[in-house]
């Protein structure tokens, strides 16, 4: 290709061929599987291993299931409140890391990895027991109370990470003169 500079670590030939295959074949591991539960979802057989029609029966089930539609909205309402709390405490985590100089600084930067670090499993374990030990926080009480506890925020705080040197590099902080 005239005019086009080329990458000289882009792979090339049999290299670029296995590496392609082999990113489709990943990605239809991660893919194939929901495609097939979203098709199944229009299957009109109860059964889940035959087809017996297309249809939007179960959707209709389900829009007429006042429970579930409940449930959907508390399941909303929790994600939202999750969500904004954790937004809030990640960002001002962030700004007390980056702008500040405190005693725990490390240790509370590293801590904020751990949601990244443990796996969702173990993490999921260590909710149930500590939800126990947590005190909910009501949020809304007319059709049901939302509990959000702490760990809801703890998982879903985001990690505000910082780069090395702050975001405006080094030239932005502000530096105590030395004394002499």
């Amino acid at each position: 290709m005239k005019g086009v500079a080329r990458s000289t670590t882009a792979p090339t030939g049999a290299a670029r061929w296995w590496l392609t295959a082999h990113a489709g074949l990943v990605y239809l591991f991660f893919y194939a599987p929901i495609a097939v539960l979203v098709l199944y979802s229009f299957n009109d057989s109860r059964i889940i291993g035959g087809w017996d029609g297309f249809t939007f029966r179960w959707y209709g089930e389900f829009a007429e299931n006042r429970s579930v539609r409940d449930a959907l909205a508390v399941s909303f309402k929790v994600a939202l409140l999750s969500t904004a709390i954790s937004v809030v405490l990640g960002t001002l985590s962030a700004l007390s890391i980056e702008r500040f100089r405190w005693r725990g600084r490390r240790l509370f930067d590293a801590v904020l990895y751990l949601p990244i670090i443990i796996p969702d499993v173990t993490m999921a374990v260590m909710l149930l027991v500590g939800a126990g030990l947590a005190p909910p926080v009501p949020v809304q009480r007319e059709d049901g109370v939302i509990e959000v506890r702490r760990g809801d925020v703890r998982v879903l705080a985001p990690p505000f990470r910082r780069r090395r040197g702050g975001a405006r590099g080094d030239a932005g902080r502000a530096r105590r003169p030395k004394r002499s």
